[in-house]
Protein backbone atom coordinates (compact mmCIF):
# COMPACT_ATOMS: atom_id res chain seq x y z
CA UNK A 1 0.00 0.00 0.00
CA UNK A 2 0.98 3.11 -1.24
CA UNK A 3 1.66 6.44 1.25
CA UNK A 4 -0.57 8.00 -0.65
CA UNK A 5 -3.09 5.02 -0.45
CA UNK A 6 -2.59 4.56 3.23
CA UNK A 7 -3.54 8.46 4.07
CA UNK A 8 -6.52 8.97 1.73
CA UNK A 9 -7.60 5.26 3.94
CA UNK A 10 -7.15 7.21 7.38
CA UNK A 11 -9.21 10.13 5.95
CA UNK A 12 -12.24 8.24 4.84
CA UNK A 13 -11.86 6.23 8.50
CA UNK A 14 -11.54 9.97 9.93
CA UNK A 15 -14.55 10.89 8.37
CA UNK A 16 -16.82 7.83 8.83
CA UNK A 17 -16.23 8.32 12.24
CA UNK A 18 -17.18 11.86 12.21
CA UNK A 19 -20.18 10.88 10.36
CA UNK A 20 -21.51 8.43 12.67
CA UNK A 21 -20.72 10.72 15.80
CA UNK A 22 -22.94 13.46 14.12
CA UNK A 23 -25.85 10.90 13.51
CA UNK A 24 -25.40 9.73 17.10
CA UNK A 25 -25.52 13.06 18.64
CA UNK A 26 -28.52 13.78 16.21
CA UNK A 27 -30.74 11.13 17.74
CA UNK A 28 -30.02 12.33 21.08
CA UNK A 29 -31.80 15.75 20.08
CA UNK A 30 -35.51 15.87 21.35
CA UNK A 31 -37.79 15.87 18.25
CA UNK A 32 -38.70 19.30 16.33
CA UNK A 33 -41.47 20.90 18.13
CA UNK A 34 -45.25 20.68 17.04
CA UNK A 35 -47.92 22.86 16.36
CA UNK A 36 -49.78 23.74 19.25
CA UNK A 37 -52.37 21.52 20.16
CA UNK A 38 -55.26 21.92 22.37
CA UNK A 39 -55.35 19.76 25.63
CA UNK A 40 -56.04 16.39 25.82
CA UNK A 41 -59.69 15.64 26.80
CA UNK A 42 -60.67 13.24 28.66
CA UNK A 43 -62.62 10.70 26.82
CA UNK A 44 -64.34 9.13 30.03
CA UNK A 45 -65.31 11.99 31.90
CA UNK A 46 -67.34 13.20 27.75
CA UNK A 47 -68.39 9.28 28.06
CA UNK A 48 -69.61 10.07 31.50
CA UNK A 49 -71.35 13.16 31.22
CA UNK A 50 -73.32 12.04 28.31
CA UNK A 51 -76.95 10.35 28.87
CA UNK A 52 -77.79 6.70 27.32
CA UNK A 53 -79.75 8.27 24.71
CA UNK A 54 -76.92 10.17 23.71
CA UNK A 55 -75.07 7.13 23.73
CA UNK A 56 -76.72 5.34 21.36
CA UNK A 57 -77.37 8.15 19.29
CA UNK A 58 -73.86 8.49 18.78
CA UNK A 59 -73.33 4.86 17.37
CA UNK A 60 -75.61 5.87 14.16
CA UNK A 61 -74.24 7.54 11.28
CA UNK A 62 -76.84 8.95 8.49
CA UNK A 63 -77.30 10.07 5.38
CA UNK A 64 -80.08 12.16 3.95
CA UNK A 65 -81.06 13.75 0.49
CA UNK A 66 -80.52 17.49 -0.69
CA UNK A 67 -78.97 20.10 0.78
CA UNK A 68 -80.83 22.27 3.03
CA UNK A 69 -80.92 21.12 6.37
CA UNK A 70 -84.13 22.87 7.49
CA UNK A 71 -84.95 23.20 11.12
CA UNK A 72 -87.89 21.31 10.53
CA UNK A 73 -85.94 18.26 8.67
CA UNK A 74 -85.52 14.97 9.28
CA UNK A 75 -82.46 15.35 9.64
CA UNK A 76 -82.33 18.22 12.08
CA UNK A 77 -84.61 16.05 14.09
CA UNK A 78 -82.27 13.33 14.19
CA UNK A 79 -79.41 15.58 15.10
CA UNK A 80 -81.15 17.59 17.66
CA UNK A 81 -83.00 14.96 19.42
CA UNK A 82 -81.37 11.45 18.85
CA UNK A 83 -78.00 13.23 18.92
CA UNK A 84 -76.68 10.89 15.76
CA UNK A 85 -72.63 10.32 15.47
CA UNK A 86 -72.20 11.50 12.10
CA UNK A 87 -73.79 12.45 8.34
CA UNK A 88 -72.75 10.98 5.32
CA UNK A 89 -72.52 13.57 2.97
CA UNK A 90 -72.67 12.15 -0.63
CA UNK A 91 -73.66 13.64 -4.44
CA UNK A 92 -75.47 10.75 -5.11
CA UNK A 93 -78.01 12.44 -2.35
CA UNK A 94 -78.13 16.14 -3.95
CA UNK A 95 -76.04 17.22 -0.94
CA UNK A 96 -73.39 18.44 -3.29
CA UNK A 97 -73.23 19.35 -6.97
CA UNK A 98 -69.65 19.00 -8.90
CA UNK A 99 -71.31 20.96 -11.72
CA UNK A 100 -74.26 23.24 -11.86
CA UNK A 101 -77.42 22.60 -13.79
CA UNK A 102 -76.10 25.46 -16.13
CA UNK A 103 -73.11 23.04 -16.62
CA UNK A 104 -70.33 25.41 -14.89
CA UNK A 105 -68.01 24.34 -12.56
CA UNK A 106 -69.43 24.17 -9.33
CA UNK A 107 -67.38 24.78 -6.19
CA UNK A 108 -67.63 22.01 -4.29
CA UNK A 109 -65.60 22.42 -1.33
CA UNK A 110 -67.67 25.46 -0.46
CA UNK A 111 -71.07 23.97 -0.59
CA UNK A 112 -69.49 20.87 1.47
CA UNK A 113 -68.18 23.97 3.83
CA UNK A 114 -71.35 25.50 4.13
CA UNK A 115 -73.25 22.04 4.32
CA UNK A 116 -71.10 21.07 7.59
CA UNK A 117 -71.19 24.51 9.19
CA UNK A 118 -75.21 24.21 9.54
CA UNK A 119 -75.30 20.85 10.50
CA UNK A 120 -72.60 21.47 13.03
CA UNK A 121 -75.02 24.27 13.90
CA UNK A 122 -77.93 22.25 14.27
CA UNK A 123 -75.88 19.71 17.10
CA UNK A 124 -74.97 22.86 18.92
CA UNK A 125 -78.18 23.82 19.08
CA UNK A 126 -78.34 26.37 16.08
CA UNK A 127 -75.44 28.52 17.98
CA UNK A 128 -71.65 27.22 16.40
CA UNK A 129 -69.03 28.82 18.14
CA UNK A 130 -67.52 30.85 15.44
CA UNK A 131 -63.80 28.70 16.90
CA UNK A 132 -65.52 25.67 15.68
CA UNK A 133 -66.93 26.48 12.38
CA UNK A 134 -65.18 26.00 8.95
CA UNK A 135 -63.86 28.83 7.54
CA UNK A 136 -60.99 28.15 5.41
CA UNK A 137 -60.25 30.24 2.34
CA UNK A 138 -61.65 28.23 -1.09
CA UNK A 139 -61.64 30.87 -3.84
CA UNK A 140 -58.58 29.50 -5.44
CA UNK A 141 -59.14 26.40 -5.65
CA UNK A 142 -58.87 25.09 -9.12
CA UNK A 143 -59.22 21.27 -10.40
CA UNK A 144 -56.13 19.30 -11.35
CA UNK A 145 -55.13 19.42 -14.96
CA UNK A 146 -56.47 16.41 -17.23
CA UNK A 147 -53.34 13.89 -18.39
CA UNK A 148 -52.33 15.26 -21.60
CA UNK A 149 -52.61 11.90 -23.04
CA UNK A 150 -48.82 10.72 -23.21
CA UNK A 151 -50.59 7.55 -21.24
CA UNK A 152 -47.85 8.56 -18.82
CA UNK A 153 -48.81 8.90 -15.28
CA UNK A 154 -46.85 8.86 -11.74
CA UNK A 155 -48.22 7.02 -8.90
CA UNK A 156 -49.11 9.49 -5.95
CA UNK A 157 -47.81 6.67 -3.72
CA UNK A 158 -45.55 3.18 -3.96
CA UNK A 159 -46.53 0.57 -1.21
Amino acid sequence: MTQHSRHLLLKIRKQARLLALLMLLLTLLPPAGSYAQQEPVDVQAVFDAMSVADRVGQLFVVSFDGADPAPDSAIAELIRDYRIGGVVLNSANDNFRNVNADGSQANTPEQLISLANRLQALAFDGALPPAESLNPLTTDIRPLPLPDGRGVTLPLLIG
